[in-house]
């Protein structure tokens, strides 16, 4: 595991801290799938998982901690993309209702430009 403490003195990084996020980013971004195929090659071993039933079911260990992984990101992508529609929601209501005031505040505009009726006395 990569573990990187950024020491933010003021709020703010310092140079080193930015290189160290960023190795850490580098390592796991692009050496990340090398370092999963590097475990599965290593770790193809058949695991017994035993269900209800009796039943018993042999699956490769990387196999397994996909699954894993898959069943425990699930949650959190789904409040992610729910969180996000819902934010697209109010946003869209926000810009159509700033939309209508522009619209509104276009049409006052206007008319006050307009000359006044020839009936009032010109200044």
């Amino acid at each position: 595991h990569v573990c990187v403490v950024p020491d933010m003195v003021g709020g703010r990084l310092s140079s080193h801290d930015k290189d160290l996020l960023g190795l850490a980013r580098k390592l796991a971004g692009d050496n990340g799938a090398v370092v999963a195929v590097v475990f599965s090659i290593r770790n193809w071993t058949p695991v017994v998982v035993h269900l209800w039933g009796g039943l018993d079911a042999d699956i490769k260990l990387p196999v397994l901690l996909l699954i894993f992984f898959l069943i425990g990101f699930l949650p959190w992508f789904t409040i992610h993309k729910a969180t996000r529609w819902q934010l697209k929601r109010k946003l869209e209501t926000v810009q159509r209702a700033l939309e209508q005031e522009r619209e509104r505040n276009a049409s006052t505009v206007v008319s006050a430009d307009q000359s006044p009726p020839p009936s009032l006395p010109q200044p």
